[in-house]
């Protein structure tokens, strides 16, 4: 087995808390982020929850009176 002396020992604690940093600090800003996204859709298409009241794709979908059999 391999001795490592104290420099070699504190590269790699340093590499792995800036690693483990980093990573906490790019999830919390993708989840902020991602509740801003949310927050801007939802006053964008106006979802209440229950139904998509207001969205495009409803608009779009209804069915005219030429494709009614």
């Amino acid at each position: 087995m391999k001795s490592t002396n104290g420099f070699e020992t504190y590269l790699q604690a340093d590499i792995t808390f800036l690693g483990l940093v980093s990573l906490w600090f790019l999830s919390s800003w993708v989840l902020l982020d991602w509740d801003q996204r949310i927050a801007q859709l939802r006053s964008t298409y106006k979802f209440d929850g229950l139904d998509n009241k207001g969205s495009p794709q409803l608009e779009t979908a209804t069915p005219t009176s030429t494709e009614k059999n």
